[in-house]
């Protein structure tokens, strides 16, 4: 049986791409940043989503400021903002879900982090993952 893969179409994730990932996520866990909801892709190798509270647009400004990151602040007509970065072939993807949309801040870009502290809240419970937009996108077309 032949079988053409489509250059879009990733690789399924190994156990060497999960862990890849998991040695990302550690170090994340312990940046001075905002706790998030952290996922590592059972679809698409070297990717991490972490989730952060509703409307946490402060948040998400700092975890782009860290890794000198933009945000795509109209993803998903401005319901889903996130920022995107790498860290070692690790795709990380950091997003809040927006109750209101339509205060949209301004585009940041920040300064290269350099994490190293534990944050406070390690405790922020995670809601389902039916409400993740990134696993519901995960299986289709991905914007």
């Amino acid at each position: 049986m032949n079988v053409i893969v489509n250059s879009r179409t990733p690789a399924p994730p190994t156990p060497v791409t999960q862990q890849r990932s998991a040695r990302v996520l550690v170090t994340l866990l312990g940046a001075d940043l905002p706790a998030a909801c952290w996922d590592i892709s059972a679809v698409l190798p070297d990717r991490l989503d972490g989730m952060l509270p509703e409307d946490d647009r402060a948040g998400l400004t700092q975890w782009a400021a860290a890794f000198g990151a933009d945000i795509d602040w109209q993803r998903h007509g401005g319901r889903y903002p996130r920022t995107t970065f790498t860290i070692n072939e690790v795709t990380v993807n950091v997003w809040a879900p927006m109750a209101d949309t339509q205060a949209t801040p301004t585009v940041a870009t920040g300064q290269a982090g350099n994490p190293t502290s534990i944050p406070d809240d390690t405790t922020q419970a995670c809601p389902e993952i039916a409400h993740h937009p990134e696993r519901a996108s995960d299986g289709g077309g991905r914007s």
